[in-house]
């Protein structure tokens, strides 16, 4: 969990068989000055893991990846739910009223539909549902900025987003 000191998740290593003794793992960590470096997040490990390797991951941050599948045609509705179910993500900003969730985007706009670019994304497992709006709504935003000036000329569109609606 994130601020967990090496002691805590020694212990709870140790707890779990991975570690037979916690304190080797914490003397390791201090002894190459990396007690405090420990990266929170989940770890994959492989039984017969040293503790040199095992130190290694946790200040590395060798992480196991989560995802979440937004589909094409999805309503904004169906990705809410989608990160409400995931397990994988941090609940922050999802039970906001619209306007203020997209205040906290940074979005201008009325209401959400239609911002989000429908793709799967992987992140680390307790990672907020307000960083993976951002990711989705600025892969979007970069799409649209790219898409826009190339469109055919006399097309009866105001904006990007009326071409996205179309």
């Amino acid at each position: 969990k994130a601020g967990a000191t090496l002691a805590a998740v020694a212990r709870d290593l140790a707890g779990e068989g991975v570690v037979p003794h916690p304190l080797a793992l914490v003397a390791l960590g201090r002894w190459k000055r990396v007690d405090r470096a420990i990266k929170a997040g989940n770890y994959e490990l492989h039984s017969g893991i040293t503790l040199p390797q095992l130190l290694s991951k946790l200040t590395q941050g060798d992480v196991t990846q989560a995802s979440i599948t937004v589909v094409e045609g999805a309503t904004f509705a169906d990705f809410a739910r989608t990160l409400r179910d995931s397990r994988d993500v941090a609940k922050s900003v999802l039970d906001l009223p619209h306007a203020d969730l997209l205040a906290k985007l940074g979005i201008d706009a009325v209401h959400p539909e239609g911002q989000f670019f429908p793709d799967t994304y992987f992140f680390a497992a307790g990672t907020s549902d307000l960083v993976i709006l951002r990711q989705a709504y600025s892969k979007m935003r970069d799409l649209l900025i790219t898409l826009w000036p190339a469109r055919a000329k006399g097309l009866p569109l105001s904006s990007s987003y009326e071409a996205l609606v179309l």
